[in-house]
């Protein structure tokens, strides 16, 4: 029979080890941490020295992030190579954790400045709709930035963009890139030319990320344009492409394709279609 004295009680190695009284017994429960002796006659449970060095390794393995049951295994192991390969993939495993936990912090700040931006744009038009051929409308150098995209033609409808936002959203995710931007439609047919049946689209994004592994990145941008604020329904729009057409032709310049609406506050931010707020993006070129 073992000598008490070299013994602690449960109570004891709570103290002594800092830990709750009910995580030994779950632990003793378990199989994880049997207690060194168990008195036959009033069923207390007794610890060694030796189990305070085996919590202290329950404890190193669990702020690893090993579960219970990972731990309990790997106590019963004598192969230190085997520890070494269970250690390896423990870190591989966190490392694309991090990764993954990276990535939706990025997507909140970029949803949150995204929004914070809309707003203040909304606000903008709100206080300006007395000035709006003035201050609306502007011409700029377009820089260049680098997107996530797909092109090709389809029908120009509400379900052909769900559908075609919703593919480039599958794109982001498997090559795990940071969306910094709006989304965006460029229209490459000419509105005189517009085939609402068939029209040559392509919905794209600015991203960030590594972009080398991805197919479907380019550059947009590098060009001179006009832009203009809409605020308001989508149906509403060919009034604000009119003032923008309009401003171009007075400033003597002519309007080339192709046309971007990059949408500042959409369906992903608000359901009221009043407070939608779209840029609108017209390359231009000086007349000769």
């Amino acid at each position: 029979m073992k000598k008490f004295d070299d013994l602690y009680t449960v109570g004891q190695m709570s103290k002594l080890c800092n830990i709750p009284i009910k995580t030994l017994r779950y632990y003793d429960d378990i199989g994880l941490l049997l207690p060194e002796h168990v008195d036959t006659q009033n069923n207390y449970r007794y610890y060694s020295k030796k189990q305070i060095l085996y919590l202290s390794i329950i404890r190193h393995f669990k702020t690893s992030g090993f579960s219970l049951e990972d731990i309990r295994h790997l106590l019963k192991r004598e192969d230190l190579s085997m520890l070494e390969k269970k250690l390896e993939d423990k870190l591989i495993d966190t490392k694309k954790k991090l990764e993954e936990l990276e990535y939706v912090r990025y997507k909140l700040e970029m949803d949150i400045n995204h929004l914070k931006m809309g707003k203040e744009f909304s606000d903008y038009l709100d206080t300006e709709q007395e000035t709006w051929d003035k201050n609306g409308i502007e011409m700029k150098n377009i820089p260049i930035i680098p997107v996530l995209f797909t092109r090709y033609r389809c029908p120009s409808n509400p379900g052909s963009y769900i559908k075609r936002f919703s593919e480039l959203g599958s794109l982001l995710e498997k090559y795990k890139l940071y969306r910094v931007g709006p989304l965006m439609t460029v229209f490459y047919d000419h509105y005189t030319k517009f085939d609402y049946s068939n029209a040559d689209i392509e919905v794209c994004m600015p991203v960030a990320g590594n972009l080398e592994r991805c197919p479907n990145i380019r550059e947009y941008g590098g060009f001179l344009g006009v832009t203009m604020l809409h605020k308001g329904p989508y149906s509403r729009m060919q009034e604000s492409y009119s003032m923008a057409l309009e401003w171009i032709q007075k400033k003597g310049y002519a309007y080339i394709t192709p046309a971007t609406e990059k949408y500042i506050i959409d369906t992903t931010s608000t359901n009221i279609e009043e407070n939608y707020v779209t840029e609108i993006i017209l390359p231009v070129k000086k007349y000769h």
